[in-house]
């Protein structure tokens, strides 16, 4: 058995939709094509991130086996993949996973197979690292704006151009701005990354699908820099 958690629907479904695999997803796009399989087992459905998604499924199996600490692990990858917030450590989690060097998935294993409680020197150490290199990156930033109407309401957008930090980017020009809706570009891998705040109704997979050629989820998706990305962008004005 082979198990996929991606959003395989729009350019390779027939290489995935075969009898030996299972695909566990929650992409908006992904959960919109999910009735074309016709051979895969399909687990895709609207939840908060595939990490709760995969706890549902297995729950029942892993209710006498699994510890406090790896429940709050779950919660806190939760937390932060549906941008709430709310667990004390998670952010630094995340920030931690992606500044893991070499094989960040086997590390992450490794270092926290046994759940969380707590991060270590090293891990702190990884974390402080980080957050000097978000300051610098938030000091030399250039921020866009544009008033644009979605869906008949004004929508306040704001962008800015960064190679790294780029959810904490979007979160800075979002809030530092008062802003609904956060692009990042980033011209060195040439993808588009959109975020928004919590009370902004906006569908960004839609939106990213209609400029970006992307998708993703309601609150945060991605796409690249296509021709219809650089008309959109014509349209913002620097702050400055």
């Amino acid at each position: 058995m082979y198990i996929l958690d991606l959003d395989c629907s729009q350019e390779c479904m027939d290489l995935a939709d075969h009898k030996k695999i299972t695909i566990i997803d929650h992409h908006d796009t992904h959960f919109q094509n999910k009735h074309l399989y016709k051979n895969a087992t399909t687990f895709i459905e609207h939840t908060p991130s595939c990490s709760k998604l995969i706890y549902k499924l297995l729950q029942s199996s892993l209710e006498d086996v699994i510890t406090v600490e790896q429940k709050r692990l779950v919660l806190m990858v939760d937390d932060y993949d549906s941008y709430e917030l709310k667990i004390p450590g998670s952010h630094q989690l995340n920030t931690l996973f992606w500044n893991y060097q070499g094989d960040r998935l086997a590390r992450f294993v490794v270092e926290f197979r046994d759940g969380f409680s707590g991060f270590n020197e090293e891990q702190k150490n990884i974390i402080n690292f980080y957050k000097r290199k978000i300051k610098r990156v938030i000091n030399d930033l250039n921020v866009f704006s544009a008033n644009l109407p979605i869906d008949g309401h004004p929508i306040k957008f704001v962008s800015a151009m960064a190679t790294e930090c780029i959810n904490d980017v979007a979160h800075h020009i979002i809030h530092n701005n008062g802003a609904d809706i956060g692009i990042v570009v980033n011209p060195k891998s040439n993808k588009v990354s959109f975020r928004k705040n919590k009370q902004c109704s906006v569908n960004l997979s839609e939106l990213a699908k209609r400029v970006a050629s992307g998708g993703g989820h309601t609150s945060a998706s991605g796409g690249t820099i296509t021709e219809t990305f650089l008309n959109f962008s014509k349209m913002f004005i620097d702050k400055k």
